[in-house]
């Protein structure tokens, strides 16, 4: 169990990509987190999950298969004791990933909200809200963000704690200023300018 924080949108300029990409090697280097490149093209059948607006019953849930021709670029990180953070862009801009499964048919899952769960690690959640916040500030401005904790909106450390330590209550509770913001780091704000 854990927290998740799950994130959707296209960049303001599909070519951005570049850039979000070479600044976010940047704070991942800052931060000592493990990343890795990502650049795939993607072509044949592919399975998705979407929402779907029907004019009789609104808004449902249904699983689509279609046929795909896609290109995946941006970055992966490795932030500690979280699962994988992809920041990664479909040919139009649009954050996207696809999963491959060698076993299945079809082969592919597309995935067009993006999640990563936080695992009761309480910095790694502070640090991928202010990057997500980034990337909203400067590069996609209709970035939807729900954050199970609901730190990206309240900001309140104390209560993101709280929701982290639910999941694990034989751990003490660490103080809110053990914890730091990207901003805090020694040079973050000029690789973020």
């Amino acid at each position: 169990m854990g927290v998740s924080i799950h994130y959707s949108d296209s960049l303001d300029h599909p070519n951005d990509w570049q850039m979000v990409t070479q600044r976010l090697k940047l704070v991942a280097d800052q931060l000592a987190w493990s990343w890795w490149e990502v650049d795939i093209s993607v072509s044949g059948l592919a399975q998705g999950v979407y929402i779907v607006n029907h004019p009789e019953h609104g808004e449902m849930v249904e699983v689509q298969t279609h046929e795909v021709n896609d290109h995946i670029r941006g970055l992966s990180m490795q932030p500690p004791d979280t699962e994988t953070f992809h920041i990664t862009f479909n040919q139009a801009g649009r954050l996207a990933y696809y999963y491959e499964f060698s076993d299945r048919e079809p082969p592919y899952h597309h995935i067009d909200t993006l999640w990563v769960k936080t695992n009761r690690a309480v910095q790694s959640h502070i640090y991928l809200c202010d990057i997500l916040r980034y990337l909203q500030e400067r590069y996609m401005p209709q970035l939807k963000v729900y954050d199970e904790a609901d730190f990206f909106v309240t900001q309140d450390i104390t209560d993101l704690i709280g929701t982290h330590r639910s999941f694990d209550k034989d751990k003490p509770s660490p103080s809110p200023t053990a914890f730091r913001r990207l901003t805090d780091l020694p040079n973050m704000w000029q690789i973020l300018d």
